[in-house]
């Protein structure tokens, strides 16, 4: 009886032991990346397949692995144009367990939950802090963007437009939604991050990088439109998620794999001395600025939004002095060391061929509304380009 006994406990404590093998690593963690996919919008279907079908057949980690990718996601009820049917944003764990791709459900919020609220999504990203210590976090975000216009801007209808900003949560329809702009995501983030992954339209501009410089060590965004399917998933797991982050790739198979697009890599570092050349540039060359017309300078927008404009071809066509010029271009160099595009985006509707990977607001081409908003961002406290 004795030695049944002690079979039945050794084989008890076996079972034990492979049971905790088989959770989950939750200590403390070297890497974590955290993708948003505020997908409550007309971009739920792709959002959707982005994390289901390519981020999940990379190179994700095993179960057992100290990094994790953790997904806040918030998806229509289809992918059909339902949004009178409220669904709750939920957390999902993202692992490989015996080969095979698990995408595990660890939170799931109220329905009332709006991504694009301040205090609601700073307390999804404490959520994950707190549940994921780690030194290192990196974070992608999906879904619509416009820069660093106001909320519900983009469209420029009333009272709610169709929106185009940043993390678009469409409410009844796409006539409503909820925004959020620039300056409300730095104050949403609780953690420093390592990166910042924009797969959203417009985010590749100076004053979205600056806004965001003191929380985060690199930005990667496309200063034009990126079409709906986005970035490509498949292999960035595997490049964000290396003892140094592997940025430069991730930008690389973006424009490898997508018809027609753009893309900058920002080195936070190097901003505030970018804004110090441009400084100068704003004091010296005030008056020329104000007369560069919109027709002369690199546009990255299309439609009626004369927003977006090449940062360095504005200040050429503000008739810049070669040394002018050499700093500037020497600042930019450091500031942006990685960007491309494709020759023309959208066919013909812009040529790609003056792309120094950054954009910036063109004053002249803008209006008062927009230049009383753009006093508000540190660019421009900083460099001085609306008075």
């Amino acid at each position: 009886m004795k030695k049944i006994q002690i079979i039945i406990l050794a084989l008890a404590a076996v079972f034990a032991a492979s049971c905790q093998k088989t959770e989950p690593y939750n200590g403390e963690f070297d890497q974590v990346m955290i993708y948003v996919g505020s997908a409550y919008n007309n971009l739920s279907a792709n959002i959707r397949h982005d994390l289901t079908h390519e981020l999940s057949v990379g190179d994700i980690p095993d179960y057992r692995d100290k990094k994790a990718i953790i997904a806040f996601t918030h998806n229509t009820m289809s992918d059909g144009a339902n949004y009178t049917t409220k669904m709750p944003p939920c957390l999902i764990r993202l692992y490989k367990k015996q080969g095979e791709a698990v995408l595990d459900t660890i939170k799931v919020f109220p329905t009332n939950y709006v991504d694009t609220d301040v205090d609601h999504f700073k307390d999804v990203l404490n959520s994950i802090q707190t549940n994921y210590k780690s030194k290192h976090y990196g974070m992608v975000y999906s879904s619509h963007g416009s820069g660093w216009v106001p909320c519900q801007y983009y469209s420029g209808a009333s009272p709610a437009p169709a929106p185009k900003s940043l993390g678009a949560e469409f409410d009844t329809s796409v006539r409503y939604s909820y925004e959020m702009d620039i300056m409300e995501l730095a104050k949403a983030l609780p953690m420093h991050l390592d990166y910042l992954v924009f797969d959203a339209c417009l985010m590749g501009g100076i004053e979205v990088a600056y806004e965001l410089k003191d929380k985060c060590d690199y930005i990667v965004g496309s200063p034009t439109e990126i079409l709906s399917y986005g970035l490509h998933y498949e292999t960035m797991a595997g490049y964000l998620l290396r003892y140094k982050p592997d940025l430069e790739s991730v930008c690389k198979d973006y424009i490898k794999n997508c018809s027609q697009g753009s893309i900058g890599l920002y080195d936070c570092s190097q901003l505030k001395n970018l804004a110090e050349v441009c400084k100068g540039l704003n004091s010296k060359y005030r008056n020329e600025i104000a007369r560069v017309s919109k027709y002369d300078v690199q546009e990255y927008y299309t439609g009626n939004h004369p927003w977006y404009f090449d940062l360095e071809d504005i200040y050429t066509n503000a008739g810049m002095e070669s040394a002018d010029r050499a700093a500037l271009s020497s600042a930019l160099e450091k500031a942006v060391p990685y960007c491309d595009a494709t020759p023309h985006f959208l066919s013909i509707v812009i040529d790609l061929n003056r792309y120094c990977g950054m954009s910036m607001y063109l004053p002249s081409a803008g209006n008062s509304t927009l230049n009383a908003y753009y006093k508000g961002y540190a660019w421009n406290r900083d460099c001085g380009l609306v008075e």
